[in-house]
């Protein structure tokens, strides 16, 4: 297929999906009406009304809705979506309320370079190592002495970066970890299971502010440690199952995945396609609809502008002389060529380092 075919398909599915996640958010906040409004007689039951322009919302139209009503919904998901700040909007929606996730994510992945850029690699690690110590202290004294952040602070970008941080820390250090033998031990101990069983632990007590703010750290230290394991040992039974088919492709779908759970996924909504287990293949199937139509032509088109803008300039090859001692340029220089003796063949053998003799053809 090719590459203006890829991108008609692209377009159209971004506009099938739009349209669908239009269409559903509607259905799915039916859950937010009381049980008397849902039982209104017939010609009462419609209860929202759905309007398509022939070539759908203008940008010109958004503007200015943004403009005459800034405090609306949709200009505060506008602003939030485009600036990758959803993480500080803790009223979004549901539909959209994981975005706050990936809007952590790239936060750090402007910041992290460049500290990386202008401290170096070894005291952007310090930097990255003092974060995550201090991070339970910084959660702690933002929940006492600033009330009016409670409500979704644990999702703001200097509250939960620790957790990226610590991963940045572990590619870091993987090296010099991999050299300590007492860690060496603990990956390879039966009592490693204790590791993923405090995770576990940890994980029941989030629903206490004060516990999450200081155990958080320690879960996300554990969740680490047992990536790490996995990726050094994965010929172990754990390793083989994280390497299976199944769930290779869903770690291949998982962004995709990411994008599109939120919709199918509403525990509150009594809406039949967030019901066990329609929404779990409605979850699958437009996961893989993503990645095959959008985001694996994506990867090729960002691969393609990397090997144009990244890719090492090209060495000009030197041509070889057409003719070597009156012989046809036929016959390749290297036939006739001897090897030269390694760095260690000398060493053994002083003796047999006087020059070559050309072989004769």
């Amino acid at each position: 297929m090719s590459s203006n075919n890829q991108l008609k398909l692209a377009a159209l599915l971004s506009a099938v999906l739009v349209s669908l996640t239009s269409l559903l958010a509607p259905i799915t906040s039916n859950a937010q009406h009381s049980a008397h409004q849902r039982a209104k007689p017939r010609g009462n039951s419609v209860q929202h009304v759905l309007l398509l322009s022939i070539d759908g919302m203008h940008s010109l139209d958004l503007a200015n809705l943004v403009k005459d009503r800034p405090a609306s919904a949709l200009a505060k998901l506008s602003l939030h979506a485009v600036t990758y700040t959803a993480n500080y909007h803790p009223t979004r929606s549901w539909n959209v309320g994981h975005t706050w996730s990936l809007a952590v994510e790239e936060q750090f992945y402007l910041l992290w370079p460049a500290v990386v850029v202008v401290l170096g690699r070894r005291r952007g690690l310090v930097l990255a190592a003092a974060f995550v110590a201090l991070s339970p202290v910084i959660r702690l004294g933002a929940f006492a002495l600033v009330p009016s952040i409670r409500l979704g602070m644990e999702h703001r970008f200097e509250m939960a970066a620790d957790a990226i941080a610590m991963g940045c820390l572990l590619a870091g250090l993987e090296g010099w970890l991999g050299r300590r033998p007492l860690y060496r031990r603990l990956l390879t101990s039966p009592l490693f299971l204790l590791v993923p069983a405090l995770v576990i632990a940890i994980s029941t007590l989030l629903e206490h502010p004060r516990l999450a703010h200081v155990l958080g750290t320690l879960m996300n230290a554990g969740v680490a440690v047992c990536i790490h394991r996995c990726v050094r040992q994965p010929a172990d039974g754990v390793g083989r199952l994280l390497n299976s088919r199944p769930l290779v492709w869903i770690g291949v779908m998982s962004y995709s995945i990411y994008l599109w759970q939120q919709i199918f996924l509403n525990r509150s909504s009594p809406a039949p396609l967030c019901a066990f287990p329609l929404n779990l293949a409605l979850v699958f199937g437009a996961a893989a609809l993503s990645y095959g139509l959008i985001e694996r032509p994506a990867l090729t088109w960002r691969a393609r502008l990397e090997s144009r803008l990244f890719a090492p300039p090209r060495r000009r090859p030197v041509a070889a002389p057409a003719v070597a001692r009156g012989l046809p340029a036929a016959l390749p220089v290297r036939s006739f060529t001897a090897a030269r003796p390694s760095l260690a063949d000398t060493m053994a053998h002083p003796e047999s380092t006087e020059a070559p003799t050309p072989t004769r053809v």
